[in-house]
């Protein structure tokens, strides 16, 4: 499996510029190994772009577990040991073990990432502060790297939703190579890190668009 195999099998450069992780609107899991869950080295087609799934730790393997397709209207069963947001009835991304997501265009043309939905995922025995998370998003320009961040929050007394997150005029105007969301998990004391496996969330409905 590999980036130019996917190009190959895409017919055309058409489709959505959401990113829903719907098979309805065209999700293509034919370079997962194991749907729906993710590994380091897989990658989702959706459209025009790739979502590549890897591990950020030293010495990953091949099949090391980072993540996830989530069916929204049975997380009770999906998300066995962990918590995931119940407020979205769709299918979405949920990374795991301090996984990473990264998105590309499958014609390797540069394309500006507007918003996203977002939740933190905990673990079920795990105390879980107001600040759960410091979401990055990195936006990468030939060698040069831009981000933004945002905070994702702890539960609700309903539990973990999604939240809508709209980008900056200033981050969301420039047109980018690759774009990868990096998750750093907090405590208390409001130190993030990305050491101890804590560092899970979920994404969805992610808005993009490319050059006119």
């Amino acid at each position: 499996l590999s980036l130019a195999g996917m190009v190959c099998a895409a017919t055309a450069l058409a489709g959505p510029t959401t990113i829903d992780f719907e098979f309805a609107n065209g999700l293509d899991t034919s370079f997962v190994y194991f749907p729906p869950l993710l590994v380091n080295g897989d990658a989702l087609v959706q459209g025009d772009y790739f979502i590549g799934t890897a591990s950020t730790k030293a010495g990953a393997k091949a099949f090391d577990l980072v993540g996830a397709l989530i069916d929204g209207t049975d997380v009770a069963d999906t998300c066995s040991g962990v918590q995931c947001p119940t407020n979205n009835g769709t299918q979405f991304l949920g990374m795991v073990n301090d996984g990473l997501p990264y998105i590309g265009r499958l014609d390797g043309g540069t394309f500006q990432i507007q918003s996203f939905d977002a939740s933190f995922i905990a673990a079920d025995t795990v105390l879980v502060p107001p600040i759960a998370m410091l979401l990055r998003v990195y936006g990468f320009i030939g060698a040069v790297d831009y981000h933004e961040d945002v905070l994702l929050p702890g539960p609700y007394d309903t539990g973990y939703s999604f939240s809508t997150y709209t980008l900056s005029n200033t981050f969301a105007g420039r047109f980018y190579d690759e774009v990868d969301f990096y998750g750093y998990a907090c405590n208390a004391a409001g130190s993030c890190t990305r050491a101890a496996d804590t560092a899970q969330f979920s994404l969805d409905n992610i808005l993009l668009s490319v050059p006119e």
